[in-house]
């Protein structure tokens, strides 16, 4: 089954954003409930979001390569 590896992880890493976004603009009610590393969870998220694009990108300029041999 073939699918759109990048798009999915791109979708993601912004879907994570997002949230990075909303949780650093109430971060300080955050905090005072025991809830302040969640901006940096999301934050981590678009990191690992970020690496996954770039390992997506080149297997998808890859595998053609493969399937040609």
């Amino acid at each position: 089954m073939e699918t759109n590896d990048v798009l999915i992880v791109a979708i993601g890493t912004a879907l994570f954003a997002v949230a990075f976004v909303v949780l650093i603009a109430l971060h300080t009610s955050l905090e005072r409930s025991g809830h302040g590393r969640w901006p940096w969870i999301a934050l981590s998220g678009v990191l690992l979001g970020l690496f996954g694009l770039v390992y997506c990108r080149r297997r998808q300029q890859r595998l053609p390569k493969v399937n040609a041999q």
